[in-house]
């Protein structure tokens, strides 16, 4: 059974190439917080709460239309492990080649350089191709009264 994620969102860009540009709220660690994002480590960390997202527009919405997006969760769980993990796993792989080919200080190095070398990865290959795949699929234009519902303060909700 394949779960989609879903999220409402704002069409900010819809030119006629099929996609458009959507703007969602993102959600944070401080969301429930007593401080309510005053605190400096709300403003300083998390910035802006807002992330847009190109998503595919097969159905025509237009800028300003509140609609709900859908994405295969394996996909966002794929990313997702990438970030993560393959940072560590290169970290790893350094070191210990580094173990095997050098004395002192080398597996360190190797370790560094294992770890620098997925970040570069994931900026030159995976991002890349993220940003030339359409994931995110708008899969209806939501009324006035159905986006108000559930929603928070800032106008976002996750469905």
């Amino acid at each position: 059974m394949v779960i989609n994620m879903q999220k409402i969102g704002v069409v900010i860009q819809a030119p006629d190439n099929g996609a458009a540009v959507v703007e969602v709220s993102r959600k944070s660690a401080c969301e429930g917080c007593s401080q309510n994002g005053s605190c400096h480590g709300c403003t300083s960390l998390i910035g802006d709460q807002n992330m847009q997202t190109r998503a595919e527009n097969s159905i025509g919405a237009a800028v300003g239309d509140r609609v709900l997006l859908e994405t295969d969760s394996g996909t966002v769980i794929l990313y997702a492990a990438a970030v993560f993990l393959l940072p560590l796993v290169l970290g790893v792989v350094g070191y210990l080649l580094g173990d095997l080919a050098f004395a002192g200080a080398g597996r360190y190095v190797c370790s560094l350089i294992g770890f620098a070398a997925a970040f570069v990865f994931l900026y030159f290959v995976l991002d890349r191709r993220a940003r030339q795949r359409n994931d995110v699929k708008i899969i209806r234009i939501l009324p006035a009264a159905e986006s108000d519902k559930n929603t928070d303060s800032d106008g976002s909700a996750d469905v």
